[in-house]
């Protein structure tokens, strides 16, 4: 079984696809989502890391969002932390959004 799963930061969707596990940070530590968890909500902080199925977990920092989980669909409303820790696919999805440098 997988999750289907979306981030999405005020700008654009930085992931969409299917992934065998999320695991992200609220006020009482870490915790990781898997298919058939539970319905709920809540508040996250620091990092979202997605593990889609045969491919390496992207990792996306941010500063804070909210996660929501409803019958294996997750959705994740993120402010994306300006860091060097940006997953590749995040930097490239926000690449047009940045002041070019002069």
């Amino acid at each position: 079984m997988l999750l289907k799963a979306r981030i999405i930061t005020p700008e654009k969707t930085v992931f969409e696809g299917e992934v065998t596990a999320i695991q992200s940070i609220n006020d009482t530590g870490s915790f990781s989502i898997l298919p058939q968890h539970t319905n709920f909500i809540s508040i996250i902080k620091d990092q979202i890391t997605l593990f889609p199925k045969d491919q390496p977990p992207q990792v996306i920092t941010l500063d804070s969002g909210v996660i929501y989980h409803h019958y294996d669909t997750v959705e994740a409303y993120i402010g994306i932390k300006e860091s060097p820790e940006l997953a590749p696919a995040v930097a490239e999805a926000l690449a047009p959004l940045k002041p070019e440098s002069s």
